[in-house]
């Protein structure tokens, strides 16, 4: 599922990893629940960024994959403080490996999801925080 940003010549793959060079990765998702009576397509371009001044984790949404213009965004939101550092890394298959910067190389920009993504928050009070989801 490619994410066109609005007046985009060309679509961002599902999974975007910019998190070594601007702390932040893009992940388009599926299926997410809406509630009964709510205009929603289930789908949503979900945008996680370390702000390493504010040493904080954000989070901001787009509600659909081809937002018409920047209003759609939704204000980015805090999720974490005490925040010293975020990592992403993707699975690609045993032949590719672990790959950090997913999405970023014509090599990188399948147009399928990874098998598994790694994220590492290194928070200042817990030290590092890992979440593995293994994809289907």
């Amino acid at each position: 599922m490619p994410f066109w940003p609005p007046e985009a010549v060309e679509p961002e793959p599902p999974l975007l990893d910019l998190s070594a060079e601007e702390g932040r990765f893009a992940l388009s998702t599926e299926a997410r629940a809406v509630l009964p009576g709510t205009q929603a397509a289930g789908t949503e371009r979900v945008i996680w960024r370390h702000d390493r001044r504010g040493e904080r984790l954000l989070r901001t949404a787009w509600p659909v994959l081809r937002p018409a213009s920047e209003t759609a965004r939704a204000a980015e939101t805090v999720i974490f403080e005490g925040v010293a550092g975020l990592r992403l890394r993707a699975y690609g298959g045993p032949e590719e490996g672990w790959i950090g910067g997913w999405g970023q190389t014509p090599e990188a920009a399948q147009a399928d999801l990874p098998r598994a993504v790694e994220i590492i928050l290194q928070s200042e009070r817990y030290g590092a925080l890992r979440v593995l989801v293994a994809l289907p």
